[in-house]
């Protein structure tokens, strides 16, 4: 608050490099984190739902206070699982530009409400849709840890644009496998540790080439030893690397790669990994 004046005689003016973490925000009439003026904030590990029973701009809100020239800009939103059925996800207005957003669960018609442009909106690790019901255990019933083979298990990233994703998860619990961790508030955790046996490794991988900037791989499934003796862990999916480079996560034995050039030669990898984390 750049305007109002507290008992000393002065304002609170703007709080630059906040940390928002750890929080539980629902059932507001109107927004659910609502952050004005607070350039360089890092959002993370917080459950956001159902807020703007009344209005609203969004789960999260980064803006400037009218005339104060103090936008909320070069924030960090990572790792959140919000669900917002009546209002956008993440709004951002009044010049809250440059804002990191990667890892996330947006649940909501509007993921993201741009209106001051300039983002980073990572496409593969933030998940999103327009209903709960594939990504999270049961949320009618106030359960938002992640279902079994919920499409936001697997695809986090450990850095994004310079910006690193938290180590831990909303309820302290470590997040399961660095590099192949989960979006959202919650780490998957369903799977008991005692599962140390890697999955079998991919094999009959091919490459084709089915034009001048197109890439279809393929491979035999794999399965997964552990699984096959104690009815738990499981093949959750492959990462596909070109180089060195990930390229793709996915549970189906195929892939197409549409990131090559015309006239170069690139060498693939393909690798299981199994619902506790091991690789093949």
């Amino acid at each position: 608050d750049c305007k109002t004046l507290g008992a000393d005689g002065t304002t609170d003016g703007k709080i630059e490099d906040a940390i928002i973490e750890y929080n539980v925000v629902h059932d507001n009439n109107n927004k659910g984190l609502s952050l004005i003026s607070a350039p360089g904030v890092i959002v993370r590990n917080n459950l956001i739902f159902n807020n703007g029973i009344s209005s609203g701009a969004g789960g999260v809100h980064l803006a400037d206070q009218e005339d104060c020239q103090a936008p909320s800009k070069d924030a960090v939103i990572v790792n959140n699982t919000i669900v917002e059925p009546r209002i956008a996800a993440i709004r951002t207005s009044e010049g809250s530009s440059g804002v990191v957003v990667f890892n996330n669960i947006l649940v909501s018609s509007n993921p993201l409400a741009d209106e001051a442009g300039g983002h980073y909106f990572d496409d593969r690790s933030n998940v999103v849709n327009t209903s709960a019901a594939s990504i999270l255990a049961n949320p009618e019933s106030g359960n938002y840890h992640l279902r079994t083979r919920s499409p936001a298990i697997g695809v986090a990233l450990d850095k994004y644009i310079e910006q690193s994703a938290p180590a831990d998860d909303l309820e302290g619990n470590r997040r399961l496998y660095m590099g192949l961790s989960s979006a959202g508030a919650y780490e998957y955790t369903m799977i008991p540790p005692t599962d140390e046996t890697p999955p079998g490794t991919p094999v009959d991988l091919a490459a084709k080439a089915v034009s001048a900037t197109k890439v279809e791989l393929t491979w035999r499934p794999s399965t997964d030893p552990y699984s096959l003796t104690n009815q738990a862990s499981g093949v959750l999916g492959y990462l596909v690397f070109r180089g060195q480079t990930r390229v793709a996560f996915t549970s189906a034995s195929a892939f197409s790669d549409s990131g090559v050039s015309p006239g170069m030669e690139y060498a693939y990898t393909v690798v299981a990994s199994d619902a506790a984390g091991n690789r093949s």
